[in-house]
């Protein structure tokens, strides 16, 4: 490197997405682990209720997210994807009902297939989500 050119530091912003990520993925894996063989399942129970926001997370990560431009605009809607994640997964746990353990395993798979990918790249937020321009 000559020596007029400073190391390029490391990006803080690429890592907010990745710590939000880890602590809802983490705190929704241990709330199962404490509460979840402890709370009662009522077999009537509205428990596919819980789909709903898992549903709109869902779209939400397939269709909306891609189609935003860059990173500082997607931020918003990805915590927005996450807690519509964790809460139907909260609403199968706490609500219980025969498909308790479909809800609960659907909210995980989603919380895994929002991982921040999108953030990995060096730049501020000037650059495209999906590569186009």
């Amino acid at each position: 490197m000559p020596p007029h050119e400073s190391p390029r530091s490391p990006n803080p912003a690429g890592i907010i997405p990745w710590m939000l990520w880890f602590a809802v993925t983490m705190g929704f894996t241990m709330i199962y682990a404490i509460l979840g063989q402890k709370t009662a399942t009522d077999p009537n129970g509205p428990g596919l209720l819980g789909i709903l926001p898992l549903a709109v997370s869902l779209a939400l990560r397939l269709f909306a997210l891609p189609r935003i431009g860059t990173r500082a605009r997607a931020i918003p809607l990805y915590i927005v994807c996450l807690a519509c994640a964790e809460a139907g997964g909260m609403m199968g746990l706490f609500l219980g009902g025969p498909h308790r353990t479909l809800v609960i395993g659907a909210a995980f798979a989603l919380l895994l297939l929002h991982n921040p990918l999108f953030a990995l790249s060096a730049n501020n937020g000037d650059e495209r989500l999906r590569g186009r321009e």
